[in-house]
């Protein structure tokens, strides 16, 4: 009760899947207070494939785009009470600089922010190139795997254990820079998305989670990389790639346009922000405004 209590101490609540949404829906109930609304936003749309996601009584829907969309409609969630309030992205493209030698040297991004033994022929693969590569680490899962990562990693690769939101930026938009960029990672879409937003393609293993496994298809269709299961094929791919810089560039521009396609898909929508304070507004209430998009990668 005293949970509930604190959930219903707002003017709404908002639930950030439908599970949590339907637990806040039954939080207002048990105390009563049937008039404070409920609003359900779904920021990974691959969760709407199990049942225990479909809220479908919440008072508004927010979902990232028009598959979001679709799948609530289906499910029989009424259309008009939907909004899709586009993907959370905030990636700004770095540009080469005509003449910038450096450019052409490959850079590959590694963030292992989850498990980390899965990654080591990826990361023996990347070793063995010396220094043909700028590589840049971020292993927030693991001290014991960072510390291993040190001894086989050549003296100029950039090894990191934590990484505030905007510094994150900063390291992806330097890997960016470069015409052949790939990153590693497991296939999480919010990052998957990111990655391809700033023009880095990328080299995925499955998280094994299975609101997730619609990523492999996305990147597919947007030919900015592959995910896969087994590792030491990963590496092999990973080799063919880099011994074929054209497979990146491609991959690059290709990643690239399909988000910009994504985002004209949902240009005329309306944020969450803007979503949430209209919602507010007619019913006489205002909201300050403060909102991040942007992820934090940290051991703590």
């Amino acid at each position: 009760r005293a949970l509930a209590e604190k959930i219903c101490s707002g003017a709404l609540v908002i639930g950030t899947k439908g599970l949590i949404s339907r637990l806040c829906i039954a939080a207002c109930s048990l105390l009563d207070r049937h008039g404070i609304p409920v609003l359900n936003y779904v920021t990974n749309e691959g969760l709407l494939q199990f049942s225990v996601h479909l809220a479908k009584t919440p008072s508004l829907q927010m979902v990232p785009g028009r598959r979001g969309v679709e799948l609530l409609v289906a499910a029989g969630v009424p259309r008009e009470s939907i909004r899709a309030v586009g993907y959370l992205l905030d990636t700004k493209t770095p540009r080469p600089l005509s003449g910038d030698a450096s450019a052409v040297t490959p850079s590959i991004g590694i963030l292992i922010n989850h498990g980390g033994e899965e990654y080591w022929p990826l990361i023996e693969a990347a070793a063995a190139r010396g220094s043909s590569l700028r590589v840049s680490v971020i292993c927030v899962s693991s001290d014991a795997i960072r510390d291993r990562i040190l001894k086989v990693a050549p003296r100029h690769w950039r090894v990191m254990d934590r990484l505030a939101a905007g510094d994150y930026q900063r390291e992806l938009a330097m890997v960016a820079r470069s015409l052949h960029p790939l990153m590693i990672c497991k296939a999480g879409p919010n990052t998957v998305l990111e990655c391809l937003a700033a023009g880095v393609p990328v080299l995925a293993l499955q998280s094994g989670l299975p609101q997730e496994d619609w990523v492999a298809q996305m990147l597919l269709t947007a030919r900015g990389g592959l995910v896969g299961e087994e590792p030491e094929r990963l590496a092999h791919i990973f080799n063919d790639w880099l011994d074929t810089p054209s497979k990146l560039a491609a991959m690059k521009r290709d990643g690239m346009a399909y988000v910009e396609a994504l985002r004209r898909d949902t240009a005329s929508a309306k944020g969450i922000v803007e979503v949430v304070e209209q919602f507010l507004s007619r019913r006489g209430l205002t909201c300050e405004k403060e909102f991040s998009t942007s992820p934090t990668y940290s051991s703590n």
